[in-house]
């Protein structure tokens, strides 16, 4: 979104195209939903499938990136999901005995799930590894410096013409960062152009890196 928010701005105003307002729980729908669309015939609700997780006792042996149990995988990291849904299946039937010993053994009741409970839960773990592992909160202090963020957003409560960003710390997201490109893109391009600051471009794991600065910066 920060990329090509530019050329973007410019086809909207080329076809008189009303610049859309996202909140942030808009973006967080908008990238689940397509992601796991591509697997699913039902598109999950992964808010909901959050809640199944602590609901349904999944989480007593499985933790999501460090947040729950540690009898089984945490299945916010990378490796304990296959890529596709097709392939999901496949070790849900294979751990099947195991899960089922371990669950006898710790007085866990097997928990049953409808359809749409079992889209909901699959869409928030698939969501969740999508946002990936957290940045290098260095690296991102480095990025905030050279991609000149700092010309115009303050983190220590200094005056400065955007916004000061220190009031989100431990806020930021993927979802709350793309939402505040998409939001502010055509006005921050504006007064970068007024002073001359050219675009920055991202790549590899600069936002990252960016967010977990944001996040950490007063910490420090």
């Amino acid at each position: 979104m920060w990329n090509h928010a530019p050329a973007m701005w410019r086809k909207m105003q080329e076809t008189g195209a009303a610049f859309p307002v996202l909140t942030e729980r808009d973006v967080t729908d908008i990238f689940a939903y397509l992601y796991v669309l591509r697997y699913m015939d039902v598109a999950g609700d992964p808010e909901s499938g959050r809640q199944l997780l602590r609901d349904k006792g999944c989480i007593r042996c499985h933790a999501v990136r460090g947040e729950g149990g540690t009898a089984a995988p945490d299945l916010g990291r990378a490796e304990a999901l296959p890529r596709t849904l097709i392939s999901m299946v496949g070790l849900m039937w294979n751990h099947f005995p195991k899960m089922s010993k371990v669950m006898r053994e710790k007085g866990v009741e097997r928990p049953q799930f409808s359809e749409r409970e079992m889209a909901d839960l699959i869409a928030y773990l698939y969501s969740v590894r999508y946002f990936d592992e957290p940045g290098d909160i260095s690296a991102g202090a480095q990025v905030f410096s050279e991609k000149q963020c700092d010309l115009c957003h303050a983190l220590e409560g200094e005056k400065k013409e955007g916004p000061d960003l220190s009031r989100l710390r431990g806020r930021f997201s993927p979802a709350r960062m793309a939402y505040a490109m998409w939001e502010h893109g055509p006005q921050m391009l504006d007064k970068m152009r007024s002073r001359n600051i050219p675009w920055s471009f991202f790549k590899g794991r600069e936002v990252a890196d960016l967010i977990a600065y944001l996040n950490a910066a007063n910490d420090r």
